[in-house]
Formats: structure tokens, sequence, C-alpha cells
């Protein structure tokens, strides 16, 4: 399914499952014909997930208070928005 998704070769996806099964991101199951399925662990995923939480709303933050500085510039400049 994969292979057929993404713009890489299946030797390239292949790597990659490889490479997040090695840091137990992925757990692969019993093969079925040529298929390999693989799933998700949320458990080893989840420290990431937090990290990316929190700098996005680090980027939130900022990006709100450029939005605010702006808004004041515009309003002591006496610029309007259409």
């Amino acid at each position: 399914d994969l292979a057929r998704r993404l713009p890489i070769s299946r030797q390239a996806i292949a790597k990659h499952l490889g490479q997040l099964a090695e840091a137990g991101l992925i757990s692969s199951g019993e093969p079925v014909g040529r298929r390999h399925p693989y799933r998700l662990e949320p458990a080893a995923i989840r420290p990431a997930q937090v990290w990316l939480a929190r700098l996005a709303n680090r980027w939130d933050d900022r990006l709100a208070a450029l939005e605010g500085a702006l808004d004041a510039t515009d309003t002591n400049q006496g610029v309007t928005q259409q």
C-alpha cells in the first residue's frame, strides 16, 4: 500500500520501516504473502508528540504576539485593513 502512495522505491520504504522498527516506533506483524503489516507503537511515539505540541504552542504564542504588534502598529498609523 505504501509503495503505491509514495514516490519512492519499495527498497527505500523497507529501509525506512526497518529504521522505525529498530527505533521501537513501529512493530511488524507476520507477513502475509508479499504484505508486511506494521503498526505504530503509541507509547514510543508519545514523547515526540509531546515535544512537537510544545513547539507548536510556542510558535502559536509568538505568532499571536506578532499579530498583536502589527495590529497595534496599523491602528497607531491609521491603516485600515480590507
